[in-house]
């Protein structure tokens, strides 16, 4: 957060923590059930996971969408 790689949200900022036990509960239970070589599918659930959390995490479109909602309606 200090270096602006994870976007501050006023109601979900504060449960951040909470997503990313989930995503560690996600990925040991992959990698539980997994029979893949050398757990080669629990590799690419992890890469995949942490991804998708990144981009979560930091600014995206929505956060630009959302931003341009609350300037056209303070604008009228």
């Amino acid at each position: 957060m200090e270096q602006k790689e994870v976007k501050d949200r006023p109601l979900i900022g504060n449960q951040y923590h909470k997503g990313i036990w989930v995503q560690l509960l996600f990925v040991l239970d992959f990698w539980c059930k997994d029979n893949s070589a050398e757990f080669e599918q629990t590799d690419a659930a992890i890469e995949k996971a942490v991804n998708l959390t990144f981009q979560l995490l930091g600014e995206s479109a929505l956060d630009s969408m959302i931003d341009l909602a609350k300037f056209l309606m303070q604008s009228r």
